[in-house]
Formats: C-alpha cells, sequence, structure tokens
C-alpha cells in the first residue's frame, strides 16, 4: 500500500500544479478580453458618433473641413456601457453664395414682393447687408463647431455592442443630459420663410413706430457696437471640468481672462458683461466688473434693456454677437454663429465654446453697429 501511495503522488502534483496553471491563464485571459472588449466597444461607439457628426453636417447644410472626435471617458458595467465624447470640427455653410442661403432668399423675396420706402427701406437694407457680410464669411472661412455627446449601449452576451440599443445625449444649458436629435435644426423652408416673416414685422414695427423700448429703440445710444469683437472676444472653452465637487455645472478658469474676477459656478453673467463691452458698450457706476447689474443675469438684461442699449430679438435677428438669456432662467450666453438654420453660442458656466444651445431663448439684439 505504502508503495501505491508513493507511486501516485507525482501525478497528484502534476494535476495540482496544472489546476493552478490552468486557472492562472483563465484570470489573465478574462483581463485581457475584459480590455479588448472595452477598446473595441469604445472603437464602435465612436465609429457611430462619427455616422452622427456626418448626418448633422448633412441637415445643417454645412461642409465638413476637419473632425477630431475624442474619448473622454467610457463606463462598462452589467452588460450596459457608456460613453462621453467630445468633438472639435471646423466647417463652412454649403451654398454656393449669401443669395442662396434659405434665410437670406426669404429676405430678398420680401423685397421683390413688397415696395419698401423711407425709414423702413434703409432698415432692410442695413439688415440684408449684415446678414450677406455673415453668410459670406460663413461661406468662405472655416469656423469651429464643437460639442459632447454622450452615447449609452448594451453589450450582448458576447460581449458585442448592440448597434441598434445605442442611445445619444447632449448637455443643456443646465448641465443635464437630455436625448440628442436632428428635428431641432431649423429646415430649409422654415428658414426661408423667417427670413421673408421677419423683414416682414421688422417693417411693421418701424411702421407703427412702437414707443415699447423692447421692440425698438426710441433713442440714439451713445456708442457703436462692433458685434464682431464681442463675438471674438473668446476666453471660454469645451471642458467636462466641473466647478467643484457634487456640481454638474462645467469651469475651466484657465481659460478665462485673468484681468477679470470669475465666479466659480456662476460667471454667465460676468463673461456676457465682457464680451459686450469688448464690443463697445460702456460702463458706468451701475454697470461696471464686480457691479450686481455685471455679474447676475436677470439684473444684467433688466439694466441694458432701461438703458436702451439692448431691445427683444428672435432667433432670426440675433445674430453673432448678441447676447440672448435662457427663458425662465438666470443664465445669459452670447450668440456667435447664426445662418438662419444653426446657431451656436460662448458662454461661462457651463462653459462653452461655439457650441450648439438646447434650451428656449430669449433674444436680444443692439440698436446701432459697426
Amino acid at each position: 500500500m505504502s508503495k501505491s501511495v508513493r507511486k501516485h503522488k507525482p501525478f497528484a502534483g502534476l494535476v495540482a500544479l496544472m489546476m493552478v496553471l490552468t486557472l492562472s491563464f483563465l484570470v489573465g485571459f478574462t483581463k485581457s478580453d475584459a480590455s479588448i472588449s472595452n477598446s473595441d466597444l469604445s472603437d464602435q461607439m465612436q465609429s457611430q458618433v462619427n455616422d452622427l457628426l456626418k448626418q448633422e453636417m448633412v441637415a445643417r447644410h454645412w461642409k465638413l473641413v476637419d473632425s477630431t472626435i475624442t474619448v473622454q471617458s467610457i463606463e462598462n458595467s452589467d452588460s450596459k456601457v457608456s460613453a462621453i465624447f467630445g468633438i472639435h470640427a471646423t466647417h463652412l455653410l454649403d451654398y454656393a453664395s449669401p443669395e442662396d442661403v434659405p434665410i437670406m432668399k426669404g429676405k430678398l423675396q420680401y423685397v421683390a414682393d413688397n415696395k419698401v420706402s423711407g425709414q423702413a427701406l434703409d432698415s432692410i437694407n442695413k439688415d440684408i447687408a449684415m446678414w450677406k457680410s455673415d453668410l459670406q464669411t460663413y461661406i468662405t472661412t472655416p469656423l469651429p463647431y464643437n460639442n459632447v455627446i454622450k452615447a449609452e449601449g448594451s453589450i450582448d452576451s458576447a460581449g458585442k455592442l448592440g448597434k441598434e440599443s445605442v442611445a445619444f445625449y447632449v448637455m443643456n444649458e443646465a448641465g443635464e443630459w437630455i436625448p440628442y436629435t436632428l428635428s431641432n435644426i431649423t429646415t430649409p423652408d422654415e428658414a426661408e420663410k423667417n427670413g421673408y416673416d421677419g423683414l416682414k414685422a421688422q417693417v411693421q414695427e418701424l411702421q407703427t413706430k412702437s414707443q415699447n423700448d423692447n421692440i425698438a429703440p426710441t433713442a440714439v445710444v451713445p456708442f457703436i457696437y462692433d458685434r464682431l469683437e464681442a463675438r471674438d472676444y473668446g476666453y471660454s472653452s469645451n471642458t467636462t471640468k466641473v466647478c467643484k465637487s457634487g456640481s454638474s455645472t462645467t469651469q475651466d478658469a484657465s481659460h478665462y481672462n485673468s484681468q477679470y474676477t470669475y465666479y466659480n459656478c456662476n460667471d454667465c453673467a460676468n463673461y456676457v458683461s465682457q464680451c459686450l463691452y469688448t464690443g463697445g458698450i460702456p460702463t458706468d457706476s451701475t454697470w461696471c466688473p464686480g457691479s450686481l447689474s455685471w455679474i447676475q443675469a436677470n439684473t444684467l438684461i433688466s439694466y441694458m434693456l432701461n438703458k436702451g442699449y439692448i431691445y427683444s430679438a428672435t432667433a432670426n435677428t440675433c445674430v453673432a454677437g448678441y447676447p440672448m438669456k435662457v427663458h425662465g432662467k438666470e443664465h445669459v450666453e452670447l450668440m456667435v454663429y447664426n445662418d438662419g438654420q444653426s446657431r451656436l453660442a460662448n458662454a461661462h458656466t457651463n462653459d462653452k465654446y461655439w457650441v450648439p444651445y438646447y434650451d428656449t431663448m430669449d433674444y436680444y439684439q443692439v440698436p446701432q453697429v459697426a
């Protein structure tokens, strides 16, 4: 019996060794497989985001010049995957000339259909000249387009991403993820109608000589506003950094103008005030850096309206360099791009630079522009 036991000990040891090696191999394989799976999932989702970007370019009637899509984060658990992608692109407005752009076609059609003279004609001519200048720039000069897209999908038992399961989200002005959709992009037909109706409304306002300061300016302001200087002020970024732990508000003060004090988690009005000042609106004892009218959104808009420095506008008259405010909320941004179909904004908290906005806005314009 003792010989029999001694005879089988080497075999038993070999079996034990093989079991240990097999277990080690399986553990190592599982880790490697999970790593590869995450990489594959990231690639698959990034490919879908790239397809989404191409679809968006078509819907906006833009020509994509170049683009970079980066994975900012990815989480994979419980058969679910969630990833956040940063989009940095440049584009051109894809029309042959300003006269071919739908909103301009509508404006020109109104002029062709109606006999206008006097102050109304002067106003129309200035409006059309301004739009032609902007649209020509959009057609010939590559301009930024940035966004942050969140993608969420399901993983099957084989570790593959269910393509049809992927849903996309964008961030609204409050820092909340909302479903991504192309339906909020103005169609060419809508833009053309807006151009026609916008000039019609403008002429009617002038003809009725409304005394409502929020509809039309009634006095000459002591400055000429350079809206493109305001647009080009910059000093913002597209960041995923939050202003403090537990907050969803994004802020990266390293991109701010160091000549101004900034306000943690609440810098939107401070930023727009800097833009308006850069454009030529003068300061006074009520509106100056650090004052309530400078750093609080509602107070800023009230001040500007009361002074006659801005007046109410629409999405089709609020062009690059003009301020806007989220309807019903205390948050302001600056329009930096408007081609009648697409609009982009700059802002602080949440920080954004040439990014679409997804909330209902109250729009404003400045009476005297360069």
